[in-house]
């Protein structure tokens, strides 16, 4: 079993359906989910700037799958950074 961290974005494209889904459906299922308190941070604050871009109905939709998410997530802390990612707001991951 592999251990598994999805980019909050994924997480939120997630909730929506089609392959985003898909792959952290399948994650879920067959691999332990971890999750850091940077990308919780991260996930809030797109949550924070999409009710310009979504209905009331869909930020409540979207707030009940990223409980989900959560709740089979193992926290963990972040303590070690690295420079890997293009993107370097990124890094850490």
């Amino acid at each position: 079993m592999a251990k598994v961290v999805i980019d909050a974005n994924v997480m939120i494209s997630a909730a929506f359906g089609g392959k985003p889904l898909e792959g952290v459906g399948k994650a879920l299922k067959q691999h332990d989910f971890f999750i850091s308190e940077s990308i919780m941070e991260e996930m809030e604050g797109v949550l924070k700037r999409l009710p310009k871009k979504l209905s009331a109905e869909q930020i409540r939709y979207l707030q009940e799958k990223m409980r989900q998410f959560l709740e089979v997530a193992h926290r963990i802390p972040v303590s070690t950074r690295l420079s890997l990612s293009r993107d370097t707001k990124d890094d850490h991951i």
